[in-house]
């Protein structure tokens, strides 16, 4: 009836656990444990779950009495003939779901979501980029159904466009998880760590990890970065772009005194620029014609002396 890898039924605590292997039963199934209400975290589950219904990553069921599931995940597979299926917790009737994540496969008839099958109360600072396959109805990256009163916060689940319509989830794209802005709003400004990723290393935020600061660019636009770039940005080494951001730079503005004279004047402009500058198609030099008309050359088709 309840089965799981490390206990049945938790009122306890269980922390720091992991499983790789194989569980199998008929209703209230977890890689962790089956229900739970007390409290669980830092644990992960690789293997595989077979069950009816009521099976998670996790938990089978989040039972009344206070059950508080945090910082764990799910990478393995579950699947059930029945109802009530997710990467994290099957059937989340109590307690809170918080800071965890599903990287795994799950699969089941009916009520089936990245991070919880069902959920009844709350939800938060959770991501889903796993397949979740529903062959009836009732499917969602996050949840498969929830009742009126239950709550979602600051979740994310990898689709290239919105397919839930619920408040408190948002879909994000690979290009999104590998930036580091969903470690950056996960971690939602908290002073404990407990969201980071090496950006341009990990793929997705991971527990602990390194540690994410949104920065501005030259341009005004949000980026993400592993060190904390705050303050002014120059081009100290005048190589064209941002020290800082990497950026291209805006256009320096040279201001020449007004020379009046007659018929046509050719004026050969000199500047230093380095090769980067050169070969980036983007970059250009802009001027203000006396008439008032701004021409741009693109500084690639510049002439080297």
């Amino acid at each position: 009836w309840q089965s799981g890898a490390v206990v049945c039924a938790n009122s306890g605590t269980i922390t720091g656990c992991f499983n790789d292997g194989f569980v199998e039963g008929s209703s209230y199934i977890g890689g962790i444990v089956g229900q739970n209400d007390g409290t669980v975290s830092y644990c992960s589950f690789t293997g595989t779950v077979s069950a009816y219904s009521y099976a998670g990553g996790i938990a089978g069921e989040t039972a009344e009495g206070g059950s508080h599931i945090m910082a764990c995940y799910n990478s393995g597979t579950i699947t059930g003939r029945g109802y009530y299926l997710g990467g994290i917790v099957g059937y989340h009737y109590d307690g809170t779901v918080t800071d965890s994540y599903n990287t795994g496969t799950v699969v089941g008839e009916n009520t089936v979501g990245g991070i919880v099958g069902v959920n009844y109360v709350a939800v938060s600072n959770c991501f889903n980029i796993g397949d979740v396959t529903c062959l009836e109805s009732n499917v969602g990256g996050i949840q498969g159904n929830s009742e009126y009163y239950a709550a979602v916060a600051n979740c994310y689940y990898l689709a290239d466009s919105e397919t839930d319509s619920l408040e408190g989830t948002t879909a994000v794209t690979a290009e999104e998880l590998a930036s580091g802005e969903v470690a950056w709003l996960l971690q939602n400004q908290r002073e404990t760590h407990i969201w980071g990723q090496t950006i341009d290393e990990e793929e997705y935020p991971v527990f602990g990890g390194e540690k994410v600061y949104q920065v501005n660019d030259c341009q005004g636009n949000s980026a993400y970065s592993n060190t904390d770039v705050g303050g002014e940005h120059v081009d100290a080494d005048n190589s064209g772009r941002c020290d800082v951001c990497d950026t291209l730079m805006q256009p320096a503005k040279i201001c020449f005194p007004s020379i009046s004279m007659k018929g046509n004047i050719a004026i050969n402009y000199y500047t230093l620029l380095s090769d980067e500058v050169l070969a980036d198609e983007t970059a250009y030099m802009q001027f203000t014609m006396a008439d008032g008309t701004v021409k741009q050359y693109p500084v690639s088709k510049a002439t080297p002396v």
